[in-house]
């Protein structure tokens, strides 16, 4: 049975359009909406909103067109181009149907058959999915996070164990840093980094 001999599920007069396109019938919607949650076991106490998201919308609608109802020949075939240069924008666009708005939808899927009955008017069926668009914005620190180095809170780090340290002078023949320990064979006057004085 043909689109066309199923006369009774056709729908005038209603506001439903796809962008800029909007149909002079609608033979049928269809809406898809789906929740991913996780395969994974979940800990008790988590919240499980955690582990489940929406998937992007999905919505299909049958619609159709003729040159009658335009009354001009070739009507149904600008409004074939239209819904295809929708689709060849790849801009997100405002769909509304009976049941309800979309936002942000994009045309993934455009089929049309012609047969004798159809030569001069379009029936597609169009299938649209939303794109899920964020905003991000960078922030700059203020007030006591300006400075964390300094304005951080003490932290408990338990016991620390003290590490030795060294100390580099250089060499005077060469200018070759030689490594020593700190506290251990330096004499004032001789110029060691850090100690005020060089090696013995």
């Amino acid at each position: 049975m043909s689109l066309l001999d199923d006369a009774y599920a056709l729908i005038f007069g209603a506001d439903r359009s796809i962008g800029t396109f909007a149909p002079d019938i609608t033979i049928r919607e269809g809406h898809r909406d789906v929740m991913a949650v996780t395969t994974h076991p979940v800990e008790g106490g988590t919240p499980i909103s955690d582990h489940a998201f929406l998937l992007p919308k999905q919505c299909e609608m049958i619609v159709g067109c003729s040159d009658s109802s335009a009354g001009s020949a070739g009507a149904s075939r600008e409004a074939y181009d239209e819904v295809l240069a929708i689709m060849r924008k790849r801009e997100p666009v405002d769909v509304y149907t009976g049941k309800r708005p979309y936002q942000n939808m994009i045309p993934v899927d455009i089929a049309v058959t012609t047969d004798e009955k159809t030569e001069h008017a379009l029936f597609a069926t169009i299938r649209l999915q939303e794109v899920i668009i964020v905003h991000t914005r960078a922030t700059t620190p203020t007030g006591a996070q300006a400075s964390p180095q300094t304005t951080g809170s003490v932290q408990d780090r338990g016991t620390v164990t003290p590490q030795p340290t060294s100390s580099v002078s250089f060499d005077e023949r060469g200018g070759v840093p030689t490594p020593i320990p700190l506290g251990i064979g330096t004499a004032p006057g001789r110029g060691a980094f850090g100690l005020g004085g060089a090696t013995a």
